[in-house]
């Protein structure tokens, strides 16, 4: 304020409004101009980006296809270690585009997109741009009632999705699209008949909305392209770039993640939500596809920073991160600067209304005395205006509406177009250079070195974890039932977090948290469900009975309840987790059998517990295991169980009354790779798995063939006491399953039936090498290595070779143990461990009835014995399946679905 350029310029200011009020003396004071005209020069320049041409008449899909003429056989994409090339990722595109033309359905309405992540996802993007379609994502993460309210609001007509929907309206034309369905057409053209004009408009994307329900922006081509655009020349990609999409698609953020790699010929990596959720998780993809380069918000980088200083070469390729969706912190922006020293990081501010984004600052420009990380400057083909409520620019320094246009913008809103109206301002071409701007109800000011920076919202809209939340669509939810007379909902402080999403409840009566959730959860996405919930008497208000958020406060937590150290000697896990739980969820109303998500937990509260216990207990357990044991009594049990040397019963669903199937975990896995079976198996089917939990300091098990196969029954015997069973087995579990249904037989304990999921017979792949020379080995062992090496970036793939050798030199003949040995000598160590164990087996001959499921992608081996070594000792010829997917993706979305359909019938034929 005393800065003697700023004093300057509000005397020149005061001026010009005296000068004003001398020549308008019968005007408003509020109409009066008061910016002098060499600071309104200044502000118009500041205002604009720099000008930038963009491609005359190029789509979106023009860009992609001629990424598939001058590179077919590149990587395109890279899901679960598979990788998909351009001329195949086209040629799923063109053939689903084939579909959706034959169903004569015009252009007029979105398609509906319901895929889970995977290749045909990116797919079914691809082919309603090449029909030239706009489309509406519904995330299959999100409560069917929510997709439904998106596909009704968007008069969609066809609906694409990996498995059929229940209670879609009749006039929705749904195309199942995933592993089993193939689409084949003779049409093999570039340019394709059934392709029309390209509309500028490209999707709809819906975002909360405060009338009570979602609002679709309408995304445009030439939105997309802006920035798409200004992204390729500010930061040209290298050959050895590679790309994450780690965001739904629901949001237009994931358009870049997406698209902007693809689209110039850079491979893109899926990551499977459940890695995005776990920060180790995500860092191990990350590392392992030699990722480069990372958009995400606050929430997600929190993670990034802590895998970093956990493991210092973790995110070793990455070179450039952009953060958005919500504001950083400045400590959190000079932490990434210490952590990560050659890795700039971007802030970038910007809307759905604004196709993502509209501005940025970068981070290593941030200064020392700087208390809020600046938005920047506007990028190319863009303005940023801070405007008074008559829509007036303002000097530098004074807070106003921060008002955004030019090339960015959407078109408006689906079918809102009062709301097009409130948000979307006609200006007078007289005052600005542009006639349309966006209303973001985003406070902002220009500082004295021109930086914009953020300063709240005129409004009660919350943006948490990347999301846009309108509370008024989470009350306007909670008020439609009939226990709840009134509420609030707003963001408070949290200890533990960016803050915390409050519901303040008045209900009628008695009201149950847990039952509110459970209605919350049915109808809106988890973003949305308030962690806190506080029942009030009455909701504060104001002298003009508005609701009085300022005064909405948490309750005072009682300390006194809180354990202020938590011992790691404590032998009641139970004890020791409630503590946990208390410290994260900032509350001490817990009791054992409470739900975490129930109490207001979510994915990155529940990833900074499980590190925490980690620490405390030396214990690792995945973050998913919270998805599977919610309770702190179920949690509690699991993490017993990894003190004990003992096979473990995992009851991965109780209910149902038929014959329980028995899953046999590998020899190097849990029970966790069964965790899909929950969902797709019949619902009244019981299902357990099988597991050894205490692994060697090296890393591998204790247990001999023989021994785990003793234990194994010993549990089998006790629980199920001779009754029926059905064993399934996935890979070396298979040969466990096969002779645990072997010594179940000799009791006359009854196995109705045998399973095995792509179970080669030990020694079975020597005996091929034998009987068909050395040069299946040869081929199937340098396809192995040559796949591994593919998925490093640049000279990786030389280095892996060099690597990979000296490793196996060091264990061969050094034997030594060295950290820089790293995962593949632990790996190779535990496959010693499997060879010496079956070494010498011989299966036992017995007379159940045997069923394979084989993997379709396992070709040469069952080309050369379809049986995988078997048939020679069972009883009668074993009943061999293809599936879809190979050995390590049958378990894993999409595969496990059609498994699971064979495996119930299967099930049946033997109940």
């Amino acid at each position: 304020l005393f800065n003697e350029e700023t004093v300057a310029r509000i005397l020149e200011n005061l001026e010009t409004l005296f000068q004003s009020m001398v020549e308008q003396p019968g005007s408003k004071l509020t109409e009066l101009d008061c910016i002098h005209p060499a600071e309104r020069k200044e502000l118009l320049t500041i205002a604009r980006g720099r000008d930038m041409a963009l491609p005359a008449s190029r789509s979106l899909i023009e860009h992609f296809e001629e990424q598939v003429l001058k590179n077919p056989d590149a990587t395109a994409l890279v899901f679960r270690d598979r990788k998909l090339s351009y001329e195949e990722l086209d040629r799923m595109a063109t053939q689903l585009a084939h579909v959706l033309a034959e169903t004569g359905i015009e252009n007029a309405s979105p398609v509906a997109i319901r895929q889970n992540r995977s290749f045909h996802m990116v797919a079914a993007i691809l082919a309603a741009m090449k029909r030239g379609i706009p489309f509406v994502f519904l995330d299959p993460d999100y409560p069917d009632k929510r997709n439904q309210q998106i596909l009704k609001d968007a008069d969609a007509r066809i609906s694409i999705t990996d498995q059929k929907q229940q209670n879609l309206p009749t006039s929705v034309v749904q195309v199942i699209w995933n592993e089993d369905e193939i689409f084949e057409f003779e049409a093999t053209a570039r340019e394709p008949a059934y392709r029309k004009s390209y509309a500028p408009l490209i999707g709809l994307v819906y975002t909360s909305g405060s009338t009570g329900k979602p609002k679709g922006v309408r995304i445009t081509q030439e939105s997309l392209l802006n920035r798409f655009e200004w992204m390729w020349q500010a930061y040209p990609f290298s050959k050895d770039d590679v790309m994450l999409l780690q965001k739904s698609m629901s949001l237009v953020a994931s358009s870049w993640e997406c698209l902007g790699g693809l689209l110039k010929g850079i491979p893109t990596v899926i990551a499977r939500h459940e890695d995005v959720i776990d920060p180790t998780a995500l860092a191990k993809l990350c590392d392992r596809q030699g990722v480069s380069r990372i958009y995400g918000s606050p929430a997600l980088f929190k993670g990034v920073l802590f895998e970093r200083k956990r493991r210092k070469n973790a995110y070793r390729h990455l070179r450039l991160a952009f953060t958005s969706a919500e504001e950083i912190s400045p400590s959190e922006a000079r932490e990434w600067g210490k952590v990560f020293p050659d890795v700039p990081l971007y802030n970038l501010y910007g809307s759905t209304e604004c196709s993502s984004n509209a501005m940025q600052f970068d981070c290593r420009d941030l200064g020392t005395q700087d208390i809020r990380v600046p938005l920047g400057h506007p990028l190319p083909n863009i303005q940023a205006y801070v405007l008074d409520k008559s829509l007036r620019l303002l000097p530098k320094g004074a807070v106003g509406q921060l008002c955004i246009g030019g090339a960015c913008l959407a078109d408006g809103y689906w079918k809102e177009e009062e709301t097009a109206t409130n948000n979307f301002s006609q200006c007078n071409p007289g005052s600005f250079p542009d006639t349309r701007l966006y209303m973001t109800g985003d406070l902002a000011r220009i500082r004295a070195d021109n930086q914009y920076e953020f300063l709240g919202r005129r409004d009660s809209q919350i943006k948490l974890r990347g999301f846009r939340i309108e509370p008024a669509e989470i009350e306007n939810t909670l008020q439609r039932l009939p226990e709840v007379e009134a509420s609030a909902v707003t963001l408070v402080d949290s200890e533990t977090g960016p803050g915390r999403l409050a519901a303040f409840i008045v209900s009628r009566g008695s009201a149950d948290e847990k039952a509110l959730r459970k209605i919350l959860r049915s109808q809106l996405p988890s973003y949305m469900i308030p962690e806190v919930m506080v029942f009030l008497e009455s909701l504060p208000r104001t002298a003009a009975g508005k609701v009085d958020r300022a005064s909405l406060k948490l309750p005072a937590k009682r300390k006194d309840h809180l354990k202020q150290e938590i011992s790691v000697e404590e032998e009641n896990s139970i004890k020791l987790l409630t503590s946990l739980w208390q410290e994260q969820l900032n509350r001490n109303d817990i009791a054992p059998t409470d739900n975490f998500f129930d109490l207001g937990g979510h994915s990155l509260m529940a990833s900074r517990m499980f590190t925490r216990i980690g620490e405390l207990t030396g214990k690792s357990l995945p973050v998913s295991a919270l998805f599977q044991a919610p309770t702190i009594e179920a949690l509690a049990a699991r993490l017993e169980e990894t003190t004990t040397s003992h096979p473990t019963l995992v009851s991965i669903r109780e209910a149902g009354d038929k014959i329980p199937l028995i899953c046999v975990s590998p020899w190097d896995e849990s029970s966790f790779c069964f965790r899909h079976l929950k969902d797709y198996l019949s619902p009244d089917r019981p299902i357990y798995g099988l597991e050894q939990t205490q692994r060697s300091a090296e890393g591998g098990y204790h247990h001999s063939l023989s021994e785990l196969v003793s234990q194994y029954h010993s549990v089998l015997k006790t629980n199920f006491q001779g009754k029926p069973v059905h064993l399934f087995g996935f890979s070396g579990g298979g040969v466990l399953a096969w002779e645990l249904a072997a010594r179940l037989a000799e009791e006359h304990a009854e196995v109705r039936s045998l399973i095995l999921l792509d179970t080669s017979r030990p020694g079975h792949k020597a005996e091929l090498s034998a009987s068909n020379g050395r040069i299946q080995t040869i081929y199937r062992k340098g396809i192995k290595h040559l796949e591994s090496a593919g998925r490093q970036p640049g000279w990786g793939k030389l280095n892996y070779f060099i690597e990979t050798a000296w490793m196996k030199w060091q264990w061969h003949f050094k034997k030594t143990s060295s950290e820089k040995m790293g995962a593949v000598l632990v790996q190779e160590r535990q496959m010693e461990e499997r060879r010496q164990n079956f070494k010498s087996y011989t299966p036992t001959r017995h007379q159940n009835k045997v069923i394979l499921l084989t993997a379709r992608q396992r070709r040469l081996e069952t080309i050369m014995d379809p049986s995988l070594g078997w048939n020679k000792y069972a009883a009668e010829p074993v009943k061999i399946y293809e599936l879809p997917g190979n050995h390590n993706t049958m378990l894993l979305e999409p595969h496990v679905r059609s498994m699971c359909r064979r495996l119930d019938t299967i099930l049946s034929q033997f109940s």
